[in-house]
């Protein structure tokens, strides 16, 4: 009975790895940041959405006195499909406006990531058929965002 308890105990850990593949999506940028944030900026205006403003990180660091390398989140919506996601399950609003993370590494390399629309349906147990037909267009308009801005 112990041998189970501790290969379930394993499995279970071996089973949450800390992989992106699953839940964020992850683009590097043959852009420098500055460039990067300027077409994530167009994306979003030409995917028909609201661009509802930046979160700079490094801004923030420095009024602590802290140091990060060029990080910001981008807030962007469409009122309508969100107000019907929200109407499907109301926790849906901790996942709104739609969010986008620019930032550079270690080696001047840039990128951008997101979380997977298709993951909201799990998270928030969305069954309705319009609601899922809403976050099949999201997965489709934030992949146009990112390819759109990385490459």
């Amino acid at each position: 009975m112990r041998k189970i308890l501790i290969v379930g105990v394993i499995l279970f850990f071996y089973g949450c790895g800390n992989e992106k593949g699953t839940f964020l999506e992850s683009f590097e940028s043959k852009y420098d940041y500055p460039t990067t944030v300027e077409k994530l900026k167009t994306s979003i205006k030409k995917e028909g959405l609201e661009f509802l403003g930046e979160i700079d990180r490094v801004k923030i660091a420095k009024e602590h006195n802290m140091r990060l390398k060029e990080n910001s989140v981008f807030l962007f919506d469409n009122q309508m499909a969100a107000t019907k996601l929200i109407e499907c399950n109301p926790s849906f609003a901790l996942d709104l406006p739609l969010r986008v993370v620019i930032w550079r590494g270690y080696e001047g390399d840039v990128h951008l990531e997101y979380t997977n629309p298709e993951y909201w349906s799990l998270k928030h147990n969305i069954k309705d058929k319009d609601c899922l037909e809403i976050l099949n267009q999201a997965v489709i308009s934030m992949k146009s965002i990112a390819e759109n801005t990385t490459k």
